[in-house]
């Protein structure tokens, strides 16, 4: 599935359940966006602030992509998800975000 801040809310619905799914993210808007993203699926967790912190930083974000995307992270991390990384084409990023099993 293609990562728009417009499909956001159905990708937002499917981490809250937590299903595994898997995206195509503009690499502008993604971790790579100067630099190649891993060949082979990769983690990279954010920064590690405290979690309280997550949230002045998720309140500075804007509707762009870049800033939707940002919240997709923080999201993620704070259910105890995880998200990996990989590249998928000269301007893409695969992006799979799984859930622990119970």
């Amino acid at each position: 599935m293609e990562f728009t801040p417009k499909n956001y809310p159905e990708i937002r619905t499917a981490c809250t359940e937590k299903c595994n799914i898997e995206l195509e993210v503009d690499r502008s808007i993604s971790p790579f966006a100067s630099t190649d993203a891993p060949a082979t699926w990769t983690e990279y967790p954010p920064l590690k602030l405290p979690t309280p912190r997550w949230s002045e930083i998720f309140a500075q974000t804007d509707n762009t992509a870049s800033g939707t995307f940002i919240r997709l992270i923080l999201d993620v991390y704070k259910a105890r998800g995880a998200m990996y990384f990989k590249k998928i084409g000269q301007n893409s990023v695969g992006v799979k975000i799984t859930w622990p099993a119970n």
